[in-house]
């Protein structure tokens, strides 16, 4: 209130020009240091969205591979299929996934059914195509 007062009647405006100063330094250390709290909380929030991708596609691949595990019946198996889709699917553009699942349904009719009967049923169906 004496502020006020003495640059109402006197013109002293020294004292709010300090007062101003003062209020204008503290403002800009409350900014400085909320952009910094800012700037850390994106780089933590950067680093677990990554951290989560990765995780993910590691699951993903680690799923593809347990399926073609139990396709082929073997670690070795497994590993031979997934170095041919990998390279398949990278020359290729497609989706490993497609190509994973495609290939387990695959040995999966071979499992099921004899090939001599499958090749039997495909001569059969191009000799009479109106079945």
């Amino acid at each position: 209130m004496a502020m006020k007062l003495s640059v109402l009647f006197d013109g002293d405006t020294a004292r709010l020009k300090a007062s101003s100063k003062q209020a204008q330094s503290s403002l800009n250390s409350v900014k400085s240091t909320a952009v910094s709290v800012a700037k850390s909380v994106g780089a933590a929030y950067a680093s677990y969205i990554s951290l989560s991708q990765i995780v993910d596609v590691t699951k993903r691949y680690q799923r593809l591979e347990a399926q073609l595990r139990t396709s082929t019946g073997s670690v070795e198996g497994q590993a031979q299929a997934m170095a041919i889709l990998s390279e398949f699917a990278y020359a290729t553009g497609q989706d490993l996934e497609g190509l994973v699942e495609g290939f387990n349904k695959y040995k999966i009719r071979a499992a099921v059914i004899p090939p001599r009967l499958i090749a039997t049923t495909s001569t059969g169906n191009i000799s009479n195509p109106e079945r």
